[in-house]
């Protein structure tokens, strides 16, 4: 396929507790090849903190992409809020 996808995303996280312990989310899917790898980013706070970005996915793959927020809590609770995924293709 000669197609590109420019996925837009955000979300919000935070974690219950500040010892040593974080929540971690990520933005990653199927059938994709992001430039720069998938976007990964780790909190360890009680307050809600904002993460953006994007990523160009140049996979040749012609079916089905899928895009995803995944997020994990390695103890205590974690959360995710405000989260989205804007995805625009173009033909190159």
């Amino acid at each position: 396929s000669n197609s590109r996808v420019l996925v837009l995303f955000g979300f919000e996280i935070n974690h219950s507790r500040n010892n040593n312990q974080s929540t971690t989310a990520r933005v990653t899917g199927d059938n994709i090849s992001f430039v720069g790898g998938n976007y990964q980013v780790s909190h360890s706070n009680q307050t809600w903190t904002e993460f953006q970005g994007h990523r160009l996915d140049i996979s040749s793959h012609v079916g089905t992409r899928t895009y995803r927020i995944q997020f994990q809590r390695n103890s205590n609770t974690g959360s995710i809020q405000n989260a989205y995924i804007v995805a625009t293709e173009f033909t190159v």
